[in-house]
C-alpha cells in the first residue's frame, strides 16, 4: 500500500514510467517521490495518473523536486477531477504564484483533498 522511492534520482523519464505502472495499481494508497529530480513534465505523467488511475491513491509526495507553475498547473487540473487523494505534498518545488492562483482555483472544486502543503516555495505577499 506504500512506495516511497524518494531520492533515487527518477527525473521525468522514471516519473512518467512509474505513473503509467501505478495508474494499474489498485492497492497503492501512498506514493512517496520526494527528492527524484522530477521538473514539470514528470509532475504532468503524475498529474494524469490522478486523472485517469483507478482512484486508488490518497497521498502523493513530490517535495524538493522541481515542477514549478507548470507542473502545479497539472496538478491542479487533475484536482478538479481526482475524488481519493486525500494528501498533497509539493514542498520546495519552485512553485511561484501564478502555481499558487492554479492550486487555490482547483481546491475550490475539490472537497476531498484535506492536505495541501506548499511550504518552501516563493509566494509574492497577497497572491
Amino acid at each position: 500500500q506504500v512506495l516511497n522511492l524518494s531520492t533515487c534520482g527518477l527525473g521525468d523519464l522514471g516519473a512518467e514510467i512509474l505513473a503509467k505502472a501505478v495508474a494499474r495499481n489498485i492497492s497503492l494508497r501512498r506514493l512517496g517521490l520526494d527528492a527524484n529530480q522530477i521538473g514539470s513534465v514528470g509532475a504532468e505523467h503524475l498529474a494524469g495518473l490522478l486523472m485517469e488511475g483507478d482512484g486508488a491513491l490518497q497521498e502523493l509526495s513530490l517535495n524538493k523536486n522541481r515542477i514549478g507553475d507548470d507542473g502545479a498547473a497539472a496538478f491542479a487540473a487533475a484536482l478538479q477531477e481526482n475524488t481519493s487523494l486525500r494528501s498533497l505534498e509539493l514542498r520546495a518545488c519552485g512553485v511561484h504564484d501564478a502555481g499558487l492562483q492554479a492550486l487555490a482555483q482547483a481546491m475550490e472544486m475539490n472537497n476531498n483533498l484535506a492536505t495541501l502543503s506548499l511550504w518552501g516555495n516563493h509566494f509574492e505577499v497577497g497572491s
